[in-house]
């Protein structure tokens, strides 16, 4: 084996414990032949500073995983209201173009702002709705 490509791949991980675990000097890096060495190694490992700052990492992400509390749990429950806000407003426009169309009536008017006195029955009804029900209010 090259010597000088031997110095570089142990440097490269060398530099790769450092960026993971904050320091190049973690006692099971380089494994252990003997099973007398093994517990030395272990409780070395369980006081070095990368494996405290972890297991605090760990436990705080357990417990905002345990309250859902974590931030995208926030998203995702803000992107539900949005989508079950907007389900609910189709609800109520597919069921006034629905009694329209059954009772034959045209949709629009000759205006089409709401407020006008001739904006049609559709967003008439709509201007209806929206008076008594919150969804439509907003």
């Amino acid at each position: 084996m090259n010597l000088k490509f031997k110095f570089r791949r142990e440097e490269w991980a060398q530099q790769r414990t450092r960026d993971f675990f904050g320091s190049a000097d973690v006692p099971l890096r380089h494994g252990t032949n003997t099973w007398e060495g093994l517990g030395k190694k272990l409780k070395d490992h369980e006081r070095g500073r990368a494996h405290l700052e972890n297991i605090e990492k760990w436990i705080a992400l357990r417990g905002a995983l345990k309250h859902k509390n974590t931030i995208d749990h926030h998203a995702l429950e803000l992107q539900l209201k949005e989508v079950n806000f907007w389900k609910e407003v189709m609800k109520r426009l597919i069921d006034v173009i629905i009694f329209l169309s059954e009772k034959n009536l045209a949709f629009r008017g000759t205006d089409e702002h709401f407020g006008s006195q001739s904006n049609g029955n559709f967003l008439g009804i709509i201007e209806l709705i929206s008076k008594y029900d919150d969804v439509l209010k907003n």
